[in-house]
């Protein structure tokens, strides 16, 4: 868009929107019997003016409570209640997304042949073309890297994901206030689902088969705490499976029948321990524990050679062993976010060890980081000795890292020390860049 100067145009605040809901609805918005319900639907609408004055304009005149609650149930469902809504709203925030440069996102982000860092690339391309056509917005208590989408923009969204061919091949039931899913209907042919942010408390024992579901998310249900066995086997095909933020203490052994999957996220999952064995998750891409309690790696580790992502904090970790990494000929980023190539002997170029205060030693060949670039140890108080030499350091740029940590390295060799100071960085908190 060309522009000599932006000017951010803000939604309207909640007296605002109700004055500009009654002004297209007519005074049956303030009729004892249907205000109650018509502040409902005009707070779904999310200050977002032409939601505002579509919906107001389509229920003026109408006095039964069941259309309005009829109206509001649909944008809850993000579903347009009617030809006028469909057109005039939701047509022309879908026009924006076919008419952006992120509409490829469907396609998703992790190619068959990517390196991780280029995934991740496209990933923030795409985010930013977003925000270029408003479709999405930088969070309002301004926190790095996150950003946030209007309600009536992400009603859209649903709404577009739910409709694409001739089939609705999604389902979103996604902060309903949900506590049980064993009455929800769904079609055999439906590709995601989506139930994040409820109260569910159990997954029945018993679930429609749904043979073609590559995705599941499940995050978001604190009360959740255990898994049937059976209940995965409806989902043969599952590819992605979200499961964090839930009090599961456990997973039993059905994780390692998930032969199709390729992400498994089990992020903030404090009250779980261990993993059971996963060596049958042959092309699994993508493990993602962080913040959890697990104390050690599951077995059968070593099966898993297509990992591209393995974020896992292990802080009673002690040492890597040798030969940990070249079990992983794809792998990029780790909880010690290392980037590989495709070779004999993988050639590092980043590597991160973060939250692992007992670590002491990376017990690889010198030969794994002669292509090693940057360097960063975080929160790793035994780590007192760089996995270099003087022969294998050529190639580093960066090491980063806290001052009193840089203070207390041990070296072999003084000249070492001074051949890499040029290269030293001190490591800063976001909150201490953004003061900086």
């Amino acid at each position: 868009m060309r522009t000599n100067i932006k000017m951010r145009v803000t939604t309207m605040k909640k007296d605002e929107s109700w004055q500009l809901f009654v002004k297209n609805a007519g005074d049956v918005a303030n009729l004892a019997y249907i205000q109650p319900l018509a502040k409902e639907n005009a707070r779904e609408c999310g200050g977002l003016p032409l939601g505002i004055t579509v919906i107001g304009t389509s229920m003026r005149g109408k006095t039964r409570v069941e259309v309005w609650k009829y109206a509001l149930d649909s944008l809850r469902r993000s579903e347009p209640n009617n030809k006028n809504v469909k057109d005039k709203v939701y047509s022309v925030i879908k026009w924006s997304y076919d008419s952006s440069e992120s509409r490829d996102i469907r396609k998703g982000i992790l190619g068959e042949h990517d390196t991780y860092e280029q995934a991740y690339n496209r990933g923030i391309t795409l985010i930013e073309n977003l925000k270029d056509a408003c479709l999405l917005e930088a969070d309002k208590m301004e926190i790095v890297d996150c950003v946030q989408m209007h309600d009536v923009v992400r009603d859209v969204a649903r709404w577009i994901a739910s409709t694409i061919g001739d089939e609705h091949t999604s389902v979103f039931q996604d902060g309903i206030g949900l506590t049980e899913i064993s009455h929800i209907k769904l079609l055999t042919s439906v590709k995601r689902i989506s139930f994040v942010s409820n109260e569910i408390e159990c997954l029945p024992d018993c679930f429609p088969k749904c043979q073609d579901t590559k995705s599941l998310l499940l995050q978001d249900n604190e009360p959740l705490d255990k898994i049937p066995h059976k209940f995965f086997l409806a989902f043969p095909a599952l590819r992605v499976l979200n499961l964090s933020e839930t009090s599961i203490r456990e997973l039993a052994s059905f994780i390692n029948s998930l032969c199709q999957q390729r992400s498994l996220i089990l992020q903030s999952f404090f009250k779980l321990t261990e993993l059971p064995p996963v060596a049958n998750l042959h092309i699994l891409q993508v493990l993602d524990c962080e913040y959890t309690k697990l104390r050690c790696l599951p077995q059968g580790m070593e099966n898993l050679t297509n990992l591209r992502l393995l974020n896992m904090l292990v802080p009673d970790l002690k040492s890597i062993g040798k030969g940990f990494f070249i079990k992983f000929p794809s792998i990029e980023i780790s909880s010690d976010q290392a980037t590989l190539f495709n070779s004999e002997i993988p050639r590092f170029r980043k590597l991160e060890l973060y939250g692992l205060p007992e670590l002491g030693t990376l017990e690889e060949t010198q030969r794994m980081w002669e292509h090693l670039e940057e360097l960063k140890v975080i929160a790793c108080d035994g780590f007192r000795k760089l996995p270099l030499s003087i022969k294998t350091s050529k190639n580093i740029k960066i090491i980063e890292g806290k001052s009193q940590w840089w203070s207390q390295l041990e070296w072999d060799d003084d000249n070492f020390k001074s051949n890499l100071e040029h290269c030293y960085k001190k490591w800063q908190n976001r909150w201490q860049k953004d003061q900086s």
